[in-house]
């Protein structure tokens, strides 16, 4: 190769590079909680935003010296999910068709952290643009508290995520879907 053509591959990398940084979507800084607000149970969404489509995954971390049982609500969704709907938080709560065995109960260890996924009711607990929190209730009748995550965004997909989900990923799907039935 002379000179000519690795420059020209040079700026050709530099462009498309400075493009890819233009179009993809920054993550907000976390800003760490001070020690002094650690509770018994700490209910945090793995990001501060999810692209729509995108697992949103929570993470439960135990702070007592005793294990937490959360228990499996299958077909129900595992935790309670709220949106933002007007001017405060309303609770939805979707059923799905899942294979139980599939969404076990998950126990957290004492100071230890257990993720909980949303893979089976994603698309329909988290599938419009929007705010979005989780609680869970721990204990029974005055002993009951209610735990609440961080405010987590979903927003609109970006153009390479889009662009994936229409050339390659829906064909694909669609393809199987075609040959299974």
């Amino acid at each position: 190769m002379n000179k000519k053509n690795i420059i020209t591959w040079v700026l050709f990398f530099l462009v498309f590079f400075a493009i890819m940084q233009f179009f993809s979507k920054k993550a907000a800084p976390v800003t760490p909680q001070p020690e002094s607000s650690v509770s018994a149970l700490e209910v945090t969404s793995k990001k501060d935003s999810y692209a729509s489509g995108e697992e949103v995954i929570i993470k439960v971390k135990n702070n007592t010296a005793a294990s937490i049982i959360i228990p499996s609500k299958c077909p129900k969704n595992p935790l309670r999910v709220l949106t933002w709907i007007g001017e405060k938080f309303e609770e939805k709560g979707v059923e799905t068709k899942v294979k139980c065995e599939l969404a076990p109960a998950v126990t957290v260890q004492p100071n230890a952290e257990a993720n909980i996924s949303f893979n089976y009711w994603n698309y329909s607990l988290f599938g419009n643009t929007g705010r979005y929190k989780v609680e869970f209730d721990l204990g029974e009748g005055k002993d009951l508290k209610t735990f609440s995550s961080t405010e987590f965004t979903v927003v609109e997909a970006g153009f390479w995520r889009k662009l994936f989900r229409t050339a390659l990923y829906q064909p694909i799907y669609n393809a199987l879907i075609f040959l299974i039935s």
